[in-house]
């Protein structure tokens, strides 16, 4: 018989958990009752109950002061929390503090109640704090963990076949019938929760969540996957299309719901499409993949792979985005035409991928504030942090306004910028003339313009806003990006041909100024081989 404490201060809810569920069809019984988390506490440690069901709100001892208590001498008592609809921030917490579910007051109807409280029941059968646990128990908690990791490895890695998977996934309770797969991404919504997306407590919380949220569905399993992102295997219920369709949203939109509210992170999930065969088990992890990258590219939350056709809110997004380009002031006609040049091209990308279009826009960005000529100091910095605007946009909209706005900054700043005096523009085109000679110094500059060196360095800075020499790696690095992208030179000799002989130096200055190392930047000129004709 397993044991149950209640901790609540309102006799009513009280009242209603001891009636409305049958404890003793569960083995369990009710052992107690504290009105506040200090009663609470003191009951703990004199009846060590399996179960506890507190609310979080409380007098004298708040509910979640009393779990860390708990917590701290006990790492094995279950607990359940009874919360109302404005206190997700506290259950976040308590999940933090290793909880195994919770109850909304307001929805307190029985079947509901049951299957909260019957789900940890089952966690008790399996592994709990029942004191006479055989080894038999421990043993079936070791099968389900290993069956865990030979599904997902047979998802990711297909380490075995399909017959011997078919019983792994049965005792799981996982089934064949209506099948999917999706991938799950945790993100950061801001630098503070950056690393506490992914620590192992809340690894474990999100893990808690779905499982809870599956079993009140047609069942399935959540495993963590590659880097960020987490793996579901389950199945939907029998039915049409449209109803299928529409369970599978709402179970994965119930996921994201959860895990925003409890860790405060981006969630975007990926799904496949539906099977009757575990042995496409592979081929699903795939579509989910492909749905997960449509889903972060266009913005959607969430994506199931086949449901929508993703072509034309691409195509419409790109077009949108021309249209505007075309009519900014300011803007080359050169650079103009070469930009929708890029752009039709673009548009028939066959699998168009976020981190490609990044790129794209990154060298776009780069290209526009080189062809001005002279960069000054405050211009340079402006350049590197519109790179990082456009890197950590996540959408396409984002990344296409993230460009648009930074350039139309970038064209003021440049209409801005003042003309230098005639000694330093007889410079710059001494320098644009001789990048390429690697004893180019400010020495032969001035010889060259008969100026004192001294005189000459320090007028260059104050006209231009950067020294001599980050102007000459400036020019060398943009006529490097030329030679990356129009041929097919290998970096150290087009290192060589801009006037830098070590090829590690010159990635890092390539890197400094324009964001990325030489060959990140080949990779992103537009890659014609992935153009379909349509």
């Amino acid at each position: 018989m397993y044991t149950v404490l209640i901790v609540e201060d309102e006799i009513l809810v009280s009242a209603g958990l001891k009636s409305m569920v049958s404890w003793s069809d569960m083995n369990m019984v009710i052992v107690g009752e504290a009105r506040n988390g200090k009663q609470g506490l003191e009951m703990y440690r004199e009846k060590k109950p399996d179960l506890i069901l507190t609310d979080i709100k409380m007098p004298v001892m708040d509910g979640l002061s009393m779990i860390t208590q708990i917590r701290k001498e006990d790492s094995q008592t279950k607990i359940i929390v009874l919360t109302g609809y404005e206190d997700f921030e506290l259950v976040r917490e308590a999940f933090m503090l290793g909880i195994s579910d919770y109850i909304l007051k307001l929805k307190m109807l029985p079947e509901e109640m049951e299957t909260v409280i019957r789900k940890v029941y089952d966690e008790l059968l399996l592994g709990g704090t029942q004191m006479h646990k055989n080894d038999d128990k421990e043993e079936e908690i070791n099968r389900v963990n290993e069956n865990r990791i030979r599904l997902r490895d047979y998802i990711l890695h297909a380490v075995s076949g399909a017959e011997e998977i078919k019983p792994v996934m049965g005792a799981l309770q996982v089934k064949e019938d209506d099948l999917f797969v999706g991938v799950m991404e945790i993100a950061q919504t801001s630098p503070k929760t950056r690393d506490g997306c992914h620590t192992e407590e809340v690894e474990q919380v999100i893990l808690s969540l779905v499982r809870n949220i599956l079993s009140e569905y047609d069942g399935g399993e959540i495993f963590r996957g590659k880097g960020a992102e987490y793996l579901l295997v389950a199945n939907v219920p029998d039915g049409g299309q449209p109803e299928k369709t529409e369970f599978l949203l709402d179970m994965l939109s119930r996921i994201q719901t959860a895990i925003q509210a409890y860790i405060n992170c981006s969630v975007v999930l990926g799904s496949s499409s539906l099977s009757d065969d575990c042995g496409e088990l592979r081929r699903l992890y795939k579509e989910a993949e492909r749905a997960l990258a449509e889903a972060r590219l266009y913005g959607e939350g969430i994506s199931v792979f086949g449901e929508k056709d993703y072509r034309c809110p691409y195509e419409e997004i790109l077009t949108a985005f021309e249209t505007r380009f075309v009519g900014l002031d300011g803007i080359g006609e050169d650079y103009r035409r070469k930009i929708q040049r890029e752009i039709t091209f673009m548009k028939k990308i066959k699998n168009p991928r976020r981190e490609l279009i990044q790129e794209i826009l990154i060298r776009w960005f780069h290209q526009a504030s080189t062809d001005g000529g002279i960069m000054k100091e405050e211009m340079f910095k402006f350049v590197l942090n519109g790179v990082d605007r456009i890197r950590e946009a996540r959408s396409l909209r984002e990344m296409l306004a993230a460009f648009e706005e930074c350039l139309l900054s970038l064209i003021q700043s440049m209409k801005d910028t003042k003309i230098v005096r005639r000694e330093v523009a007889e410079v710059v085109k001494y320098i644009q003339d001789h990048y390429w000679d690697e004893e180019l110094s400010i020495s032969l500059a001035a010889q060259a313009v008969a100026l004192n060196k001294d005189y000459l360095s320090n007028l260059f800075k104050k006209e231009t806003g950067i020294s001599f020499s980050d102007y000459v790696n400036l020019q060398r690095i943009k006529k490097a990006q030329e030679l990356l992208t129009g041929t097919h030179l290998r970096t150290y000799q087009i290192a060589q041909q801009v006037g830098f002989q070590d090829e590690s130096y010159f990635s890092r200055v390539f890197k400094k100024i324009v964001g990325m190392r030489p060959g990140e930047y080949r990779k992103c000129e537009i890659p014609y081989g992935d153009f379909v004709d349509r």
